[in-house]
């Protein structure tokens, strides 16, 4: 029986590197890809569909709304759904925990929030891919 409290969707972004991390583990029983692969899903099935606010961080000023959750070199950008009980996964990053890095991560979150309100504006759907 599945006990997650919210359902998990990727954004066009999200489901890209999502596809790229699962390409590059594919056939690997273990190393360095397999675990950021696994760590990836633990983090997506564990965290995110149960305790998605108590465990990230909300980003401050325009990107208020949109929270992170980090774990070694991965980094996940999420909002709550207009869809009840729905988490949208904005975008996954896999670098190096820093400064330069995180600014870079505003910077993108910044761009996928003007996209999706500017797609909102003109009233084209945002397509959203669900995760399996």
């Amino acid at each position: 029986m599945d006990k997650s409290k919210y359902k998990i969707e990727l954004a066009a972004p999200a489901v890209r590197m999502y596809q790229t991390i699962r390409d590059l583990a594919a056939g690997e029983k273990h190393g360095a890809k397999f675990e950021l692969f696994q760590l990836l899903d633990k983090i997506i099935d564990e965290v995110l569909s149960q305790n998605p606010f108590e465990l990230g961080t909300e980003l401050c000023g325009s990107l208020r709304g949109v929270f992170w959750i980090s774990e070694k070199t991965l980094h996940i950008f999420y909002e709550v759904s207009a869809k009840p009980s729905t988490i949208v996964i904005l975008s996954i990053w896999d670098g190096p925990h820093s400064e330069a890095h995180m600014r870079q991560a505003d910077i993108l979150c910044t761009q996928i929030l003007l996209k999706r309100n500017q797609q909102s504006s003109l009233g084209t759907p945002i397509r959203i891919a669900v995760a399996n």
